[in-house]
């Protein structure tokens, strides 16, 4: 499944980053790292190509979080975004392409975001 990926998780709150990163352990994620806010993640820029899937948390038209997607999906980050907002159900305005999952939301609605074809990464690097 995500064996051998290593993922960053962007979220706010500590026990729903704990909940996600249980949660893709269960398909065998590699690593995890955690940033507790868009500008924490934005700092971790020097080191997005280590990630091969990043789980952000976006909050309504925040331009730091705009920013930090954008970045994380030119360096080839697969990029699965979460939101309370339900309107963002078939996407966020800002990516439409990029999977969104509704919270809350159940393990397998996460993980089978997480396992939408994404860009083809060298996990062994």
């Amino acid at each position: 499944m995500l064996r051998g990926k290593r993922l960053l998780v962007v979220e706010e709150e500590f026990l729903v980053a704990i909940d996600i990163q249980h949660i893709l352990e269960s398909g065998n994620v590699a690593k995890t790292t955690f940033a507790r806010s868009t500008e924490e993640a934005l700092a971790l820029a020097d080191q997005f190509a280590d990630f091969d899937i990043a789980v952000v948390q976006v909050p309504d038209s925040s331009p730091t979080a705009e920013a930090l997607v954008s970045k994380l999906d030119a360096s080839g980050v697969a990029v699965v975004l979460t939101s309370f907002d339900a309107t963002h159900r078939h996407g966020h305005p800002g990516h439409p392409g990029l999977a969104t999952v509704i919270k809350p939301f159940i393990a397998e609605e996460l993980l089978r975001a997480c396992l939408q074809p994404q860009p083809v990464r060298d996990c062994e690097s």
